[in-house]
């Protein structure tokens, strides 16, 4: 006889105002197996995990653990059943050390072994390849990197169920294949474990089974006889028809190899519709010298109008703080940044952003948006009091309300109406207003950190779209992003970031997948 799956949900339904979440949804997950949740933003992934781990309710339906419905399931009783969670988003204690953060849970009358645990965390670390000073605290880190610890805290708990959401988001080629790889011998040892990839192939690679859902319900599901038996490609086909309903989206076409060097002469190109302007010898629009703060050594690059110049790397290597530097977050720094030839040193991020300065950050939450404020106002935070959305020091409603309407069907921001709360969105679609926000006005520099983080394919394709577009005006555009083939999809040339240093940049085109491989690696 079969034994019944270790966690479960049983005709789930979940609401909330205006939104159906989860509409009797039947998932399951069992010993030994990795089963990859699929969707696009706003699907219900979320409110799956939420009803998995105790945060969340059903309205409708049951949570089942060993086949018996659960009357009662919270956060607390989740943990003591060992389903452990790892969210998108850090719930590392800030003002702790990693290693503080390691021992959260324990026994409160015994002494916390804090050089045990900073011992075992940097063993863990490791394994995996990267390196977190367990005695940093965690609110220095990088989002990355708070979450790569946070998966390390999770894995050394060793539970029943193990529940990762976008784990690989933060992490390098290496450091991914590393965490696939310890799945596998996770699942071995008998664990159920639940991945949320935006990752086809990254799912196809470790998943026993696959679940699709799709505005709350379930849309599809391959078991592990269809995994095995059906090529790769018609299995991508078949899991994108099930995410969104409709002929999968066609791939953007990789932009042409320029180089600076090149001339304007060569003329323009057609990318996916879209004329494209290559970067042009002579038009340089940033350019950055000596670059130096605490985590950034000697930092020299250049970006001519309409290149997008990508930088890769593991994270935690110096992307925060040049991201942030660079868009005015932080003024400890010394070197020299020139935009078309004028200083920005010394200017902070109101005067930066009037120059045409722009930051998409990789913290949503923490820094990218205002969960309290509704979605209208978080599509101008950086122009609050100005006209035409404010007069006399009064907003005016009609106003934000009209150019919310339009942002909202311009990026395809699934929100009830424009002032609903933001924290109601989706993380996708919290991304998809911080983009709208930065690309809305004069841009004459953009720094992208992580743009597609948390995105479904089709969201992320319009996101490199925008990208695109936005060069094709005349932008300098600096992307930095863990995801290699992003940087290859998009960028002319690709920067690689170890330690604070450029350790090299590679010109896109033929070979440039191993060339940035190995200054990630040497």
């Amino acid at each position: 006889m079969t034994p019944p799956p270790v966690l479960a949900l049983r005709r789930a339904d979940k609401r909330f105002p205006g939104v159906i979440a989860c509409d009797g949804i039947d998932f399951a997950l069992r010993a030994g197996e990795v089963h990859a949740l699929l969707g696009e933003n706003g699907a219900g992934k979320s409110t799956v995990v939420g009803l998995l781990a105790g945060t969340q309710r059903p309205d409708g339906g049951a949570v089942c653990l060993d086949g018996t419905p659960l009357a009662r399931h919270s956060p607390a009783l989740a943990l003591a059943r060992g389903i452990g969670v790892v969210t998108q988003h850090s719930v590392l204690v800030p003002t702790m050390t990693v290693a503080e953060n390691m021992l959260l849970g324990g026994a409160w009358w015994q002494s916390p072994a804090r050089a045990s645990a900073a011992r075992q965390f940097r063993d863990a670390c490791a394994g995996f390849g990267i390196a977190i000073d367990p005695n940093a605290l965690a609110g220095s880190l990088s989002p990355g990197a708070q979450l790569q610890g946070e998966i390390i805290r999770a894995l050394r708990r060793k539970g029943r169920v193990l529940i990762l959401d976008e784990p690989t988001s933060p992490l390098g080629p290496a450091a991914s294949a590393h965490l696939l790889a310890h799945l596998r011998w996770l699942c071995d040892s008998g664990l159920a474990i639940l991945l949320i990839t935006h990752r086809l192939d990254e799912a196809l690679d470790v998943a026993d089974r696959v679940t699709v859902l799709r505005r709350g319900k379930v849309t599809g599901s391959l078991d592990p006889a269809d995994l095995a038996a059906t090529p790769r490609d018609v299995l991508t086909a078949q899991i994108r028809a099930m995410m969104f309903g409709v002929t999968p989206v066609t791939p953007v076409t990789p932009v042409t190899p320029v180089t600076l060097g090149q001339a304007g002469a060569q003329g323009h190109g057609t990318i996916a519709g879209q004329r494209w302007i290559p970067a042009c010898a002579g038009m340089t629009r940033l350019h950055v010298a000596g670059l130096t703060c605490n985590t950034l050594t000697g930092i020299d690059f250049s970006i001519a109008q309409g290149e997008i110049l990508g930088v890769a790397g593991i994270d935690g290597n110096g992307q925060t703080a040049l991201a942030e530097t660079l868009a005015g977050h932080s003024q400890h720094s010394t070197g020299q940044i020139l935009l078309d030839g004028t200083p920005l040193d010394g200017l902070r991020v109101a005067a930066r952003h009037a120059r045409g300065v722009r930051y998409l950050s990789d913290d949503r939450i923490g820094e990218g948006t205002v969960g309290a404020l509704p979605v209208a106002l978080n599509l101008l935070l950086k122009r609050i009091g100005a006209a035409p959305f404010w007069r006399f020091g009064m907003h005016r409603e009609a106003a934000i309300s009209e150019h919310a309407a339009r942002a909202i069907a311009d990026f395809d921001i699934r929100v009830p109406q424009p002032w609903a709360r933001l924290a109601t969105l989706s993380g996708g679609n919290m991304q998809k207003v911080m983009l709208a926000r930065e690309l809305d006005g004069a841009a004459r520099l953009i720094i992208y950190h992580k743009p597609t983080i948390g995105l479904d394919a089709r969201s992320a394709d319009a996101v490199q779209q925008r990208i695109r577009q936005a060069a094709a005006t005349g932008c300098a555009s600096l992307l930095i992003s863990a995801d290699l083939d992003e940087l290859l999809l998009l960028s002319h040339r690709i920067g690689v970031l170890d330690q604070g240093r450029i350790a090299g940049i590679v010109a896109n085109g033929p070979g440039a997948r191993v060339r940035i491989a190995t200054l990630m690696t040497q």
